[in-house]
C-alpha cells in the first residue's frame, strides 16, 4: 500500500513539473531586405533588426497610399544545413487577411501569426495612410521543436494586391548553437 502511495506521488509531481528545457540552437536573423516596392501602392515599407540578449527583434513602419480590403502574400521558405544543398519547406499563396485572423495546422505559420497579432496592429481592411507598426518582434525557439538542425534560410514574401506586387521582402536568417 506504501509503496502504490509513493509511485502515484512520484507521477503525480513529475506530471506537475514543467519539462521544458532549453534548446541548444538560437533563431537569428540577419537582414530583411524589401524590394520591389510599388510607388503607386505602398509609401513606406521599412524593417529594422537588433540583436538584444542573444534574441533578434524586428521593427517594421509601413505606410499604403490607398486603402484595400484584399492583400495576398505569395511565400517561400528555403532551408540549407552546413555544406548540403538547400531544400524548399513552403511555396504558399495565402489570403493575408485571413492569414491574421485564422488559426494554423502549420506550425511555422501559427508561430509567425501569433506573432504578427502580439506585436503589429496589423488589421483588415487595410488603410491608406495608416502607420502600421511591428515593435520587438521576436520568434521564441521555445516555441520550435526540441530539435532544429544548424543552418541557414532565406524567406520570400510577394506582397500581392489586384494590380499586382506591391512588395517583396528577402529575409535571411540562421538556426546556430546556443552559446
Amino acid at each position: 500500500m506504501g509503496t502504490v502511495f509513493w509511485i502515484c506521488w512520484f507521477f503525480l509531481l513529475s506530471m506537475s513539473k514543467d519539462v521544458r528545457t532549453e534548446r541548444n540552437f538560437r533563431f537569428v536573423l540577419d537582414e530583411i531586405i524589401v524590394s520591389s516596392c510599388d510607388p503607386d501602392f505602398i509609401e513606406t515599407f521599412e524593417f529594422q533588426i537588433s540583436q538584444i540578449n542573444n534574441r533578434s527583434y524586428v521593427d517594421s513602419q509601413m505606410v499604403l497610399k490607398r486603402t484595400v480590403d484584399w492583400v495576398g502574400a505569395h511565400a517561400t521558405l528555403d532551408f540549407a544545413k552546413e555544406n548540403s544543398k538547400k531544400m524548399r519547406l513552403y511555396d504558399v499563396q495565402v489570403d493575408a487577411c485571413l492569414f491574421l485572423g485564422d488559426r494554423h495546422r502549420n506550425r511555422l505559420f501559427s508561430m509567425y501569426a501569433k506573432g504578427l497579432k502580439k506585436h503589429s496592429n496589423l488589421s483588415c481592411p487595410f488603410k491608406a495612410n495608416f502607420n502600421y507598426t511591428m515593435e520587438k518582434m521576436y520568434v521564441d525557439e521555445e516555441e520550435f521543436p526540441s530539435f532544429v538542425p544548424f543552418g541557414s534560410f532565406r524567406s520570400v514574401v510577394e506582397y500581392l494586391h489586384n494590380d499586382g506586387i506591391g512588395a517583396r521582402t528577402v529575409t535571411r536568417g540562421r538556426f546556430i548553437p546556443r552559446t
